[in-house]
């Protein structure tokens, strides 16, 4: 260790050792013994009642989600379908030329399947 100006290097360190400790000590004793003992505790409730009620939830999400996705499919389809449908006659009326000259026989087979 380098020694600057009397001693200077040595004054720092006991001056910054003291820092660090205040540092880590700004709980009271008493109190940092209450938060770890109770830390402990609620870790253990946690992992006792928490974390399985937490897995069995969303394993539980899990499942309804996926029925819900199963039973919307279809119904998802045919939505798709009738704003298609909407979305060609909006598109035919707002043209200038007529819809069925752009088009090509098998769009035209399926507009008229629709209607």
């Amino acid at each position: 260790m380098v020694v600057f100006f009397n001693g200077f290097s040595s004054r720092l360190h006991v001056h910054s050792h003291f820092l660090l400790q205040v540092h880590g000590a700004w709980l009271p004793p008493w109190l940092a013994a209450q938060y770890a003992h109770y830390r402990e505790v609620v870790s253990g409730h946690w992992n006792q009642h928490g974390k399985p009620a937490m897995q069995n939830f969303l394993q539980k999400a899990s499942e309804k989600s996926a029925q819900a996705k199963k039973w919307a499919e279809p119904h998802i389809e045919t939505a798709k379908t009738v704003v298609s449908h909407y979305s060609l006659i909006h598109i035919r009326s707002r043209t200038l030329v007529p819809f069925e000259l752009s088009c090509t026989d098998t769009m035209l087979t399926r507009l008229h399947s629709m209607v």
